[in-house]
């Protein structure tokens, strides 16, 4: 975790990539060698793939949802606890089933952080050898093509590609969108309202969850340089088919800061419907608080950066 932190925050104070250029090239970050290592690593993961026993917790002995489970190992006993409940005896074989499914489960983090660490510092090895390399040779810029007398398509007016754009980017905010609030009603509502939550909230902590989005995000746009949807590498390969600035504008119009905002909104809503007409005694609001935070927080952001006028929102 640290190589990779080190890693973006090197890629982040590289120098612009040279003009008329895009650095480094997808062939070039994606080298043969560097497709083999990463099969090598999933195929190295594949036999502790499986569920974690976090997710997909399923129901208790007597039936009720199950949204909290720990386990230990007490000498050559062991026991498992459910919903913070009284401590039951199991298996050895039980035992080792939910450590390997642990196991499992972190293991696939650290595969996937070790091979996004050695893409990074890979992509920051080709960008400062091309940096070193300098500019290109000038490219003869393409002869203008007229424009009929008498015309009335003016800049910026809408062509046929608008629309298939404006249809994709509608079907982005519905899939979206629909896909959240569908994610939080399948859930049980004890697994988001009831106290003891999974991971038990100290009371002080509420206050804290409930205005950190809007400290983090919100004030965090005043120094935000660029959409943190906006990465210069991938804007360059796409503008190599859309032309120039045709990432800006998609992800202008898409207003994906909005999106999540609307989508934050849609799920606190969600939960404080689940919250009160659900089963959970008692009720803790703190999940449904957090999303309308965190959707007032993107929605701040979005302001602020229209207004300082930072491309791609």
């Amino acid at each position: 975790m640290i190589v990779v932190g080190a890693s973006g925050w090197a890629a982040r104070r590289l120098g612009a990539a040279p003009a008329g250029r895009v650095s480094p090239r997808l062939g070039e970050l994606l080298a043969p060698w560097v497709l083999v290592l990463a099969l090598v690593s999933a195929a190295v993961a594949v036999p502790s793939w499986g569920p974690s026993p976090w997710w997909g917790l399923g129901q208790a002995p007597d039936g009720s949802a199950v949204t909290s489970r720990q386990w230990h190992a007490s000498g050559d006993r062991y026991f498992e606890r459910i919903n913070r409940g009284e401590a039951r005896e199991i298996t050895e074989a039980e035992y080792d089933r939910l450590q390997q499914r642990s196991f499992g489960f972190f293991a696939r983090i650290w595969a996937v952080l070790s091979f996004g660490g050695l893409v990074t510092w890979r992509f920051i090895a080709l960008r400062r050898r091309d940096l070193l390399q300098g500019d290109p040779p000038p490219v003869a810029a393409p002869m203008p093509v007229p424009v009929p007398r008498g015309s009335t398509t003016a800049p910026g007016a809408v062509t046929g590609s608008d629309w298939k754009s404006t249809a994709l980017i509608i079907g982005l905010w519905i899939a979206f969108i629909a896909l959240n609030v569908l994610s939080l009603t399948s859930g049980p509502d004890r697994l988001f309202c009831s106290l003891p939550t999974p991971m038990p909230i100290p009371p002080e902590m509420r206050l804290f969850m409930l205005v950190m989005p809007v400290l983090v995000i919100g004030v965090g746009s005043f120094w935000t340089k660029r959409s943190p949807f906006m990465s210069p590498w991938l804007a360059s390969l796409i503008d190599q088919r859309l032309g120039a600035g045709g990432t800006v504008a998609f992800i202008a119009r898409l207003r994906p800061l909005l999106l999540f905002s609307v989508t934050s909104f849609f799920g606190a809503g969600v939960l404080l419907g689940a919250c009160g007409l659900g089963d959970a005694s008692p009720v803790d609001w703190t999940m449904p608080g957090f999303l309308a935070s965190t959707g007032i927080a993107l929605a701040l952001s979005h302001v602020i950066l229209r207004r300082r006028g930072i491309p791609g929102v």
